[in-house]
C-alpha cells in the first residue's frame, strides 16, 4: 500500500485552535481515513492568524520540506477567515488582494500536486464584518 502524504495549508481555523484533543478538523479527517484502513502521513501547517498574503508567502517551501517528489502526495488549503477581519477599523487584507492572492496560490498549487482548498470557514465573530 502507497502512503499518501498530505499537507493542510492555512490558519488557526484549520490549526484547530480552541480544540481540546488537539487535531483540528484535518486531524479527525485523517483518524477516520486511518480507521478504514488508508495509509497516509499529515502535515498541518496552521498557523493562527495568518492571512492569504501570510500564507503565500511560505506554504510551497514548507509543502516541499515534507513532501518528496517520489512519494504520493496532495495539498488541503484552508484560510480566508483572517484576511476578512478588521485590524483598526480596515480589512487586513482587502477583498481584491485576498481573491487575487487565493487565485495565484491555487493556480500554482493544482499545477504542482493535487490540490483542494476549503473556506472561508463561516464564522460568528462581530469583528468580521462579512461574518
Amino acid at each position: 500500500m502507497t502512503t499518501l502524504r498530505v499537507c493542510f495549508v492555512g490558519d488557526s481555523l484549520l490549526l484547530g485552535t480552541g480544540d481540546d484533543d488537539f487535531l483540528g478538523w484535518p486531524g479527525r479527517v485523517m483518524q477516520r481515513e486511518r480507521e478504514a484502513g488508508h495509509e497516509l502521513t499529515m502535515y498541518n501547517l496552521g498557523i493562527r492568524g495568518d492571512t492569504s498574503s501570510m500564507i503565500a508567502s511560505r506554504w510551497r517551501a514548507e509543502c516541499e520540506a515534507r513532501l518528496p517528489a517520489e512519494n504520493w502526495c496532495a495539498l488541503v488549503f484552508s484560510f480566508g477567515c483572517n484576511d476578512m477581519a478588521m485590524d483598526d477599523g480596515q480589512l487586513r487584507i482587502t477583498v481584491e488582494e485576498s481573491v487575487a492572492t487565493a487565485r495565484q496560490m491555487m493556480a500554482e498549487a493544482k499545477a504542482w500536486l493535487p490540490t483542494l482548498w476549503i473556506g472561508p470557514m463561516p464564522v460568528n465573530d462581530d469583528d468580521m464584518p462579512f461574518s
